[in-house]
């Protein structure tokens, strides 16, 4: 379950503060601290969007060459008679 932090609480594996999110393993401690106040559930999950695309996807900016895809190399292969 995820949860958002709202007191400090720290483990013998972890340290969080009010604010901090985390994925607590088990729901019933979970269920316990949301009831004690220590936390709330986290119902979305926030996604990070850039403000502005990579150039490769804006339609103003030519991709560079190590942006295009390479092409096949045609080699020659040499007969040996045996």
């Amino acid at each position: 379950m995820r949860l958002r932090m709202l007191t400090s609480i720290a483990g013998l594996h972890f340290s969080l503060k009010p604010g901090d999110e985390t994925e607590w393993r088990n729901e019933e401690e979970a269920m316990r601290l949301i009831e004690a106040g220590f936390a709330e559930p986290v119902r979305s999950v926030r996604i990070e969007t850039a403000d502005r695309p990579p150039a490769a996807e804006r339609a103003d900016v030519e991709p560079s060459a190590s942006d295009k895809p390479a092409k096949p190399s045609k080699t020659k292969r040499s007969k040996t008679s045996g």
